[in-house]
C-alpha cells in the first residue's frame, strides 16, 4: 500500500472508530431518553435540538471556506494570529446574532422557560468553539484528534445522559442541562488540541481582514446551500410542530433520529475524502468516481435492510412510539438519497470549487419542500403524506446533483444508468412497504437486492480492484 493509501486507511479507521462509538451512544441515548420521558417531554427536548442545529450557520461560512482554502495543509504551516484572530471576530458576531435571537424569543416565545434560553445560549457558546477547532484538525489533515473530540463529546454526553435518566434526572430541564455540560468538557478538550492557536496573539490588520473576507466569500454559499439543505428538512418538521401537538412531533423526531443514526459515517467518510482527493491528480480523482460511486450506492442499498431489524427493536423497547414506526419504512430510503448526494456529490462538487451549484441544487429542493409543505400539510393535514414527501425532496435532490456531476466530470459515463436501478430497487422498497406488510415487504426486498447483487458481482469487484490500484 502507498503512503496515500496508508494514510487514508489510518484516518479512515480513526474516523470510523469514533463513528462507531457515536452509532452505539446514539442508540443508547435514543433508546433510554424517550423510554423515561413523557412523550410531550420528549418533543419539547427534541424541538430544543432542532432549533439548536440550526447554530452552525452563524459563522457565516468563514470556517467552510478555511477548509476548502487550506484542506491537507500541515497543522504547522497555519497561520495561527490570523487564525485566532478570525475566532474572535467569530465570537463577537456571535454574541450579537444570540443577544438578537434573545430579543425575538420574548416576542414569539418558541421557548417560555428562561432556563431553556440560558442553557441555549451556553451550549451555543460552547459549540462554535467546538466546531472551530475541528475546522482547524480537519483543514490540516488531523482526522484523528478530530476523531479523539468527537469520541470525547460523544461518550461523555452517552455516559452522563444515561447516568441522569438511572438517577431519576430525566425531565426536559435536566436532560438540556446535562446536554450543555456536555458541550462545555468537549469545548475544553478541543481547546487542548489546538495549544498553539489558543496561545496565539491577536491582530486586527488589513491582512487578517483580507483572510476573513476570502473564507467568508468562498464560505458563504456554502453556508446558504447548507441553510437550505437543512430547510428542506427543518420545513417539514416545523410544519408538523405547528400544524400536530407535541406528542406527534416527538413520534416523528424519533423516527427521523433512528434513520439518520445510519447516516452517522457519512460525514467521518466525507472529512476524509475531501482531503484524499485533493493530493490526487485530477485525472485520477475523476476516475477513481465511478467505482466509489457504484461501491458506496451498493452499500447504502444494503443499508435499508435494517429497516425491520430497527423496527422490531423500537417496537419492544419503545411501546408508546409503536404507531408511528409505520413512517420508518417510508423515511429509511433517504439513507441512500442523502448518504450519497453529501459523501460523493457534495464532496466533489467541493473539489471542483463548484459550490456555488451545491447551493443551487439546494434552494431548489427547499422551495420544493416548502410547496409540499404548504399542500400536504397545511392543505390535505394528511401527515403520512408529508412523511412521504420528505423522501421524495431528498430523491429528487440527488437525482439533479446526479445529473449535475455527471455534466462535470470526464469519466462519469454508465453512473446514471447504475442510477437508475437503484431507484428501482428503492421503489420496490416503497411499495412493498406501503402494502404495510413489513415481514413481507423486507423478504422481497432481500431477495431482489440478493439477485441485483448477484448480477452486479463482477462489477463491484471490478470497482474495488480499481480503487486499490490508487490507494495501493
Amino acid at each position: 500500500m502507498n503512503d496515500l493509501g496508508k494514510s487514508i486507511t489510518r484516518k479512515l479507521s480513526y474516523s470510523f472508530g469514533a463513528n462507531i462509538v457515536s452509532l452505539l451512544i446514539s442508540v443508547l441515548t435514543v433508546s433510554f431518553i424517550p423510554k423515561y420521558m413523557t412523550v410531550s417531554d420528549y418533543g419539547l427536548y427534541q424541538l430544543f435540538l432542532f432549533y439548536f442545529g440550526y447554530i452552525g450557520f452563524l459563522h457565516f461560512g468563514v470556517l467552510g471556506g478555511a477548509i476548502i482554502r487550506y484542506a491537507g495543509s500541515s497543522y504547522f504551516e497555519l497561520d495561527y494570529n490570523t487564525l485566532k484572530t478570525q475566532c474572535y471576530i467569530l465570537f463577537f458576531i456571535l454574541l450579537f446574532l444570540t443577544f438578537f435571537l434573545f430579543l425575538l424569543n420574548l416576542q414569539i416565545n418558541i421557548f417560555e422557560d428562561t432556563y431553556i434560553i440560558i442553557m441555549f445560549f451556553i451550549a451555543t457558546a460552547a459549540q462554535h468553539i467546538i466546531w472551530y477547532s475541528v475546522s482547524m484538525l480537519q483543514m490540516s489533515n488531523r482526522i484523528e484528534d478530530a476523531a479523539k473530540l468527537q469520541f470525547i463529546e460523544r461518550v461523555s454526553w452517552g455516559v452522563l445522559s444515561v447516568s441522569a435518566v438511572i438517577l431519576g434526572f430525566y425531565n426536559t430541564l435536566e436532560i438540556i442541562f446535562v446536554f450543555c455540560i456536555t458541550r462545555i468538557i468537549s469545548m475544553i478538550y478541543s481547546l487542548m488540541l489546538i495549544p498553539e492557536i489558543v496561545k496565539a496573539s491577536a491582530y486586527f490588520n488589513k491582512y487578517t481582514w483580507n483572510e476573513f473576507k476570502i473564507n467568508f466569500a468562498l464560505g458563504f454559499p456554502i453556508t446558504l446551500s447548507d441553510i437550505c439543505s437543512i430547510l428542506i428538512l427543518g420545513i417539514i418538521r416545523f410544519s408538523i410542530s405547528d400544524i400536530w401537538d407535541l406528542s406527534v412531533f416527538a413520534k416523528t423526531s424519533l423516527v427521523l433520529t433512528a434513520t439518520m443514526i445510519f447516516l452517522t459515517f457519512v460525514s467521518s467518510a466525507s472529512v476524509v475524502l475531501l482531503p484524499a482527493l485533493r493530493q490526487l491528480n485530477d485525472n485520477i480523482a475523476d476516475t477513481i468516481f465511478k467505482p466509489l460511486d457504484f461501491l458506496i450506492s451498493h452499500l447504502f442499498l444494503i443499508s435499508l435492510l435494517f429497516c425491520y431489524p430497527a423496527q422490531i427493536i423500537i417496537e419492544f423497547w419503545l411501546p408508546k412510539y409503536a404507531d408511528s414506526l409505520v413512517y420508518m419504512w417510508i423515511l429509511f430510503p433517504v439513507i441512500y438519497f442523502e448518504g450519497k448526494f453529501n459523501l460523493l456529490i457534495v464532496t466533489y462538487l467541493k473539489k471542483l470549487l463548484k459550490t456555488k451549484l451545491i447551493l443551487y441544487i439546494n434552494i431548489f429542493t427547499m422551495i420544493l419542500s416548502l410547496l409540499g409543505c404548504f399542500y400536504f400539510g397545511y392543505y390535505l393535514n394528511n401527515l403520512k403524506l408529508i412523511i412521504l414527501w420528505i423522501t421524495i425532496v431528498f430523491a429528487i435532490r440527488c437525482t439533479v446533483g446526479e445529473l449535475v456531476l455527471f455534466n462535470q466530470l470526464t469519466y462519469a459515463n454508465g453512473t446514471i444508468r447504475e442510477y437508475i436501478f437503484a431507484l428501482l430497487l428503492i421503489a420496490i422498497f416503497e411499495i412493498a412497504s406501503w402494502m404495510g406488510d413489513s415481514i413481507l415487504a423486507f423478504i422481497l426486498y432481500f431477495i431482489i437486492l440478493t439477485i441485483y447483487s448477484i448480477i452486479k458481482f463482477k462489477q463491484l469487484k471490478n470497482s474495488w480492484f480499481n480503487i486499490r490500484q490508487i490507494i495501493c
